[in-house]
């Protein structure tokens, strides 16, 4: 049975001012979904490359980014999980990192101004429905749409609300509306034991206007 954490977003986050060791952790965790984000969006250019990042919980995803030279925005609906990652002491080193507080449905940047955005953990939070409008505010001021979320053998809930898929059933909800070019497994996980060993943990996917 999976476990449950049910606590709020802000109190998620307001545990995790981590150091460089703990970003560079979580980073690896997720090189394919990076890596990724790279091969969408070039690195030779990463300093004329305006990403956004949709939900930024810890921020790590944004200040590596911001790291390699891209110009980072980074929207989330809650204050406080915006405060705690601004406070944090790695966004002294993030100078091309900005972030903001944004209703992920309206999110009132013009057209087309990013060349992706991006999510870790998000999308799963959501209905079908919701996330169709959301991928579509997303395309509008981005190219591509590119996002991990946890997979159907992902062991625990940590909201208690997200939704545990496998591959195929993210694929088919996101068909009708949206072009996928690309969507895969990663981090497979090899220290569980029983069912769970050799699993999959998470998912990427590439998507772009029909």
């Amino acid at each position: 049975m999976r476990g449950v954490l049910k606590v709020e977003w802000r109190q998620f986050y307001k545990e995790k001012n981590r150091d460089i060791d703990d970003l560079l952790s979580n980073v690896a965790s997720h090189r394919e979904f990076i890596q990724t984000i790279i091969d969408n969006a070039p690195i030779k250019n990463a300093q004329d490359t305006h990403l956004l990042e949709v939900g930024t919980g810890t921020a790590d995803m944004s200040i590596f980014l911001s790291w390699l030279g891209y110009k980072v925005i980074s929207v989330d609906n809650d204050q406080e999980v915006i405060e705690n990652a601004i406070n944090r002491d790695l966004m002294r080193t993030a100078g091309a990192l900005k972030i903001f507080k944004k209703d992920a449905f309206n999110l009132s940047f013009s057209n087309k101004r990013f060349a992706l955005a991006f999510s870790q953990g998000f999308f799963e939070h959501f209905s079908d429905e919701n996330i169709v409008q959301l991928v579509k505010e997303q395309l509008r001021v981005a190219n591509k749409v590119i996002f991990s979320v946890p997979s159907f053998w992902y062991p625990h809930r940590d909201f208690g609300n997200e939704r545990l898929l496998r591959k195929e059933e993210w694929v088919n909800i996101l068909n009708k509306d949206f072009r996928i070019s690309k969507s895969f497994y990663y981090r497979f996980n090899r220290r569980l034991k029983y069912f769970l060993k050799h699993k999959p943990m998470h998912i990427c996917i590439v998507v772009g206007e029909a």
